[in-house]
């Protein structure tokens, strides 16, 4: 888990691979496997509980004090905005972009 790792450290690999890095949420739902559909109640806890996850990251690699992240207290890597647009959105967006463009040919 990258929030037991030395904080400076984790932070300079960010901003230093920047460019190489994305967001993912380690998290599965597979409601084909039962017996029966979901219901809306399942549906709307799953999603919630993304949602939690998402706002626990995000105020750890965005925050710059103490928070809670995976039942710890961790100091937030205050990661620079631009780092953060990267690292939540840009890369992945150019990756998909690139991907497109080589399948197209």
């Amino acid at each position: 888990m990258i929030t037991r790792q030395p904080r400076e450290k984790v932070r300079s690999f960010f901003i230093k691979y920047q460019d190489r890095i994305l967001c993912g949420v380690d998290s599965t739902w597979k409601p084909f496997r039962e017996k029966r559909p979901p219901t809306d109640q399942q549906r709307t806890a799953f999603i919630n509980g993304l949602e939690k996850k998402y706002r626990a990251d995000y105020a750890f690699y965005a925050g710059t004090g103490p928070t809670q992240c995976d039942g710890r207290t961790v100091d937030g890597l205050a990661l620079p905005r631009k780092v953060l647009e990267k690292f939540y959105h840009e890369n992945a967006s150019r990756i998909i972009l690139r991907r497109a463009q080589v399948q197209v040919r």
